[in-house]
């Protein structure tokens, strides 16, 4: 936090005013750069060659911004996980009051002279577990019987239409736009012919929606996402990815790696060691895309109108726990 983003550099204002000397800090390189050659010790700890080179690396949604081949303005990851973040590139420092008011922050992006900014949640995946472990029995005995992965079972198990109830999936808190630690999970509009299909689908589409509540913030801050590039678990369901892409009207696309982070450092690496002419060259020879997702203009509607409905739903329950 005592980063200053634009110039790339440690910024003595901040250090001055906290009394802390920037001697106390390393030198900031940029990702991707050579910065050494593993001590001869470890490496033979390690059972490593001696020389082995060290290369600067990044935060882990930067580097997977960078697996997923995310290096272009409009084009963001998505990580689906047991929480989800999207990762939007741009071409410039984005730092503004409106950025501000949804706790988005503006850091450099791993490839030289682009940014990036989070937008996350703190749950996604894990609501799916929650339900699993209280009220998914029968989908775990299943899921014994048959092999087949759990996650799996409970998204095919979803039902087919849009709920008619509202999941709110603050179950460990709000993280972007609210930053509310005190927020807790809602299941709006029960009734006695609700299904566990509908509990399910419900999650599906809860979590959905509060990314786009996001990616609103993003669009009214500047920040325009017209692709999502998806990894991590959730990405392996293609009924997800498609609700995905029918909720927020975007291509979603799946890619034919899930754990883009561990790419992107490798990436980094192949490119400081020669073994990729350029970041670029390692995106096309790394990054294929397995499926693409377009939405159904019929069923985005649908959601539209049900999103102006959710979006009412935490302020008007905030306060019980404030």
């Amino acid at each position: 936090m005592a980063f200053d983003v634009v110039n790339k550099k440690w910024s003595s204002e901040i250090l001055s005013a906290a009394g802390i000397g920037e001697e106390k800090f390393g030198e900031p390189v940029q990702s991707g750069t050579i910065v050494g050659e593993i001590l001869p010790g470890v490496a033979s700890e390690l059972g490593l060659s001696k020389g082995v080179i060290l290369v600067s690396g990044g935060h882990d949604q930067v580097c997977a911004a960078l697996g997923a081949g995310v290096i272009s303005n409009s084009i963001a990851v998505d990580g689906l996980g047991t929480t989800e973040c999207i990762t939007p590139v741009f071409d410039r420092p984005v730092i503004s009051d409106r950025m501000a008011q949804s706790s988005f922050a503006c850091v450099p992006h791993v490839k030289k002279d682009m940014y990036v900014t989070y937008a996350f949640t703190f749950t996604s995946g894990s609501i799916l577990k929650w339900y699993r472990d209280n009220f998914g029995f029968k989908y775990k005995e299943e899921a014994a019987r048959t092999g087949m992965n759990i996650y799996d079972i409970l998204i095919e198990n979803a039902s087919e239409k849009p709920s008619d109830i509202f999941i709110l999936p603050h179950f460990a808190g709000a993280a972007t736009p609210y930053m509310d630690t005190k927020a807790k999970g809602a299941i709006v509009g029960l009734d006695i012919n609700t299904t566990n299909k509908d509990i399910i689908k419900g999650i599906l589409e809860g979590i959905t929606y509060e990314m786009m509540v996001n990616l609103e913030k993003l669009d009214d801050a500047g920040i325009k996402v017209d692709e999502l590039r998806t990894v991590g678990g959730l990405a392996k369901s293609e009924q997800f990815l498609q609700l995905k892409a029918d909720m927020m009207g975007k291509k979603v696309v799946s890619l034919n790696v899930s754990e883009a982070g561990t790419l992107g450092v490798a990436m980094l690496a192949g490119t400081a060691s020669g073994v990729y002419k350029s970041m670029e060259d390692a995106i096309d020879k790394l990054v294929i895309k397995k499926k693409e997702f377009y939405p159904d203009d019929k069923l985005h509607q649908i959601y539209r109108e049900k999103f102006e409905t959710y979006k009412k739903i935490y302020p008007s329950i905030k306060n019980i726990y404030s």
